[in-house]
């Protein structure tokens, strides 16, 4: 047996001690024993049996992780839905499927939501905002009037914004405005232009890809210094290049023309009774085994590359490796509704910037509606069913609350395929950890300040 995270997890002993619960799984050839409590991951011989195995050989400790209840109520993460309009026609959008109308938002109305969420100095200052869409730059007189006056708001601190855009629209105007303020982008680029242009097209049928890359081109020459997201969504078409997606957008990344990649799933089931195309892109149970066979593809170039002595970037994959490195218990999955609330151009307040099932009020009637909020406030794992019997919750956190709703009208109910897929996951970066030494993994996946002895918190503190 080969232990795989011992040389890396912190030896932290939790309250709530608990006995060994191993869950044993196979990535291709090759066995592995995991401690669904720990988070302890190890490499079996072939014919081991891990019960042969004193439980100390296989944890190093015991513990189950403790979760607290966290009980900030205040809004720390804004998100100001700037419009609903967009200058593309991407064929999976969910917004469009929502609103078809174009429904841009007010000064005064975002104004308003920030003079209620932020309701002093005090309260601005721990706060960041952000912009959504649609396309947000359709309405950057808006962004423009909300980032003066937040910034007074706060002043002398320096507050942080963040726009996911279809980075089409940028400018040198614009980026001359946005320089020097701790401004963060999520750029959507799917990959290839071939992969790209077929679902993200504008008003006229032409793909965008040559748009995107020009606007990332600007961002680079202008040295615009925020962090920069390139994020990818794939589809039942295109998740089979998925590898290809991720090679494109690394060698992006090491170009500089960003900093980190997202390569998402397109989860449309809740839009399906609003626009029966979505069927056409969505990923669903059928396209799990294709695409574990795409994860471990991405999972091998990984490798690959770490050996070369480059860094490759991977959301999903390199989150899990950090979790599983350093054991980092996850306890939810974020905390829409709590700290984190989006407005509309009418004053209504969602727990999430999806606002298809997440209301919880309007800014200009009476604020945020407790009653419809109070799902929302405890998103630890106890209350998800089924998933404190399932062997990858603490890599997980419990999945997202808000598909929940969309798919089974419960936000407590997980959805099955985003469980499977997190599970691809968890096999993808075992599958990492096993043909690499840790001193090439923490150098790839360093150890979070969280755990540092300057910044170590509790574990039912970790993020």
């Amino acid at each position: 047996m080969k232990l795989l995270n011992a040389d890396t997890s912190p030896k932290v002993r939790c309250t709530g001690g608990a006995k060994p619960e191993l869950f044993e799984f196979t990535v291709r050839d090759r066995r592995f024993v995991y401690d669904c409590n720990s988070m302890v991951l190890a490499q079996l011989e072939p014919g081991e049996n891990p019960k042969n195995h004193p439980p100390d050989l296989v944890l190093g400790v015991e513990y189950r992780p403790v979760f607290p209840c966290y009980r900030l109520s205040s809004c720390r993460y804004l998100v100001i839905e700037a419009c609903h309009a967009c200058n593309l026609r991407c064929d999976y959008c969910l917004v469009r499927a929502y609103y078809p109308g174009v429904d841009m938002m007010s000064f005064d109305t975002a104004r308003s939501a920030i003079d209620y969420l932020f309701p002093n100095v005090e309260a601005a200052k721990g706060g960041s905002i952000g912009f959504f869409g649609g396309e947000p730059l359709l309405n950057w007189r808006t962004i423009v009037d909300v980032v003066r006056y937040f910034e007074g708001r706060t002043f002398p601190a320096q507050p942080h914004f963040h726009i996911t855009t279809n980075g089409t629209l940028f400018s040198k105007d614009k980026l001359a405005f946005l320089r020097g303020r701790r401004f963060s982008f999520i750029v959507s680029l799917d990959g290839p232009e071939h992969v790209h242009d077929r679902h993200r097209k504008d008003a006229n049928g032409r793909g965008s890809f040559k748009d995107v890359l020009e606007g990332l081109r600007l961002l680079r020459q202008e040295q615009f210094t925020g962090s920069i997201t390139l994020r990818a969504t794939y589809t039942k078409d295109t998740a089979g290049e998925m590898l290809d997606v991720a090679k494109f957008l690394n060698q992006l990344v090491w170009d500089g023309f960003g900093n980190h990649v997202s390569i998402e799933p397109s989860f449309l089931t809740e839009s399906l009774c609003v626009d029966p195309n979505a069927s056409k892109v969505t990923i669903t149970q059928e396209d799990l085994l294709m695409l574990e066979d795409q994860y471990l593809k991405v999972a091998d170039w990984f490798v690959e590359q770490i050996q070369l002595g480059r860094k490759p970037v991977f959301h999903n994959i390199t989150k899990t490796l950090e979790r599983l490195l350093y054991c980092i218990h996850s306890g939810t999955e974020c905390g829409a509704g709590v700290g984190y609330v989006s407005v509309n151009s009418k004053g209504d307040t969602f727990a999430c910037h999806r606002e298809q099932s997440s209301l919880i009020g309007n800014v200009f009637r009476g604020g945020l509606d407790e009653e419809l909020r109070a799902k929302w406030l405890d998103n630890r794992i106890y209350l998800r069913k089924g998933c404190m019997q399932c062997p990858v919750r603490f890599s997980c956190g419990g999945g997202c609350r808000e598909e929940s709703l969309g798919v089974h009208g419960d936000i407590s109910a997980p959805v099955a395929t985003q469980c499977a897929l997190r599970f691809i996951w968890l096999k993808a970066a075992a599958w990492i950890m096993s043909n690499l030494p840790p001193t090439d993994l923490t150098r790839i996946v360093p150890k979070p300040r969280a755990l540092t002895p300057q910044g170590r918190k509790p574990m039912g503190e970790q993020k």
